[in-house]
């Protein structure tokens, strides 16, 4: 982040450096973080409404609650959710019973993009995925992104489809 400042006629450029924190959102954090930060961040990547307080506290419990579901953040210094991404845990028939992974929902904020953020929580959920003994992480993307997942260990293993029921 740059922050420009005039002092008498003259005008100094400084570089902010922001701090963050990437991890798994536990349910405790229920109390700091708001419907807004989500809702900033999912209407960056879809069409979303914003939640009122209880609804989002509903929401929020519901997902938290869900044993195959796990929430990461990329929190900013002063408790700002800047970036998210989830995975929803499977446990498979085949595989000796083995445990495999879907992403979804992986966005950082637009104004936070291109400093290895979204890295930066991909390896964070790759490291849980091997922590849960999943035996793979799997995504679909639009065709813009493929570049970036594959630069993150992604390979192209099949063909993503799906039908949109709204």
């Amino acid at each position: 982040m740059v922050a420009v400042i005039r002092l008498n006629s003259i005008i100094i450029k400084c570089i902010l450096f922001i701090m963050y924190d990437i991890r798994e959102i536990r349910q405790s954090e229920c109390s700091w973080l708001k419907s807004i930060f989500f809702y900033t961040l999912y209407s960056q990547l879809t069409e979303c409404s914003l939640l009122e307080k209880n609804e989002f506290e509903d929401w929020f419990n519901t997902v938290q609650n869900n044993p195959c579901f796990k929430l990461f953040g990329v929190i900013t210094s002063n408790q700002k959710l800047v970036g998210l991404g989830s995975i929803y845990i499977f446990t498979k028939y085949y595989r000796n019973k083995g445990k495999s992974a879907y992403l979804e929902d992986l966005i950082i904020d637009k104004e936070h993009r291109h400093r290895g953020l979204g890295k930066k929580i991909i390896e964070k959920i790759i490291h849980k995925c091997k922590e849960l003994h999943c035996y793979k992480l799997q995504l679909n993307c639009i065709p813009e992104l493929k570049q970036f997942y594959n630069s993150t260990g992604f390979k192209n293993k099949v063909i993503g489809m799906d039908i949109r029921f709204q």
